[in-house]
């Protein structure tokens, strides 16, 4: 990120996002079990509500030069309750393509983590920094959440394949 532009940092965000909705969409399309879909619908749509609120500040800065007074919760909801991460990890091959689309969306998630970390060291706004971290925490608990599962997952592949030693 060269500047604190901040319909540079809010563009370069809505892309970031508009990419995780169509690469979770995808996901979602083309995964073979329940639990699989569910997630990654539900990423989709958290996706589609970051570019939402995005384009209101992006109309904001372009109408009035600030971004929009729009409340941000404290903190991001925590979604993990509505996924049994053992309903998916049981469903999922660890070296699956499944398995793989979590792995990258995790490093998708982390990628739009650093770039939102980045906006807010880089603005001069309270108000931007507030935004740009409130955004970052919502990538990090996708991060989070898929990180566990990716864990689990691995350790899955692990005991299938007799990697762990008997204790």
């Amino acid at each position: 990120m060269a500047n604190h532009d901040p319909i540079e940092i809010i563009k370069g965000a809505i892309l970031l996002e508009k990419r995780g909705r169509a690469l979770y969409k995808h996901f979602a399309e083309t995964a073979e079990n329940k639990g699989v879909k569910d997630l990654f619908e539900m990423m989709a749509d958290e996706e589609k509500l970051h570019i939402e609120i995005l384009g209101k500040h992006m109309k904001a800065l372009h109408e009035t030069g600030e971004i929009a007074d729009i409340p941000l919760d404290s903190k991001p909801a925590d979604f993990s309750c509505d996924i049994a991460t053992a309903d998916i990890v049981s469903q999922v091959a660890g070296a699956g393509s499944e398995a793989a689309a979590i792995s990258a969306a995790i490093a998708m998630e982390k990628n739009a983590a650093e770039f939102y970390r980045e906006g807010a060291e880089k603005s001069i706004k309270k108000n931007e920094k507030d935004l740009y971290n409130w955004l970052a925490n919502w990538e990090e608990m996708h991060m989070k959440f898929l990180a566990d599962i990716d864990e689990e997952l691995t350790e899955q592949v692990w005991m299938d394949n007799n990697f762990w030693p008997l204790f």
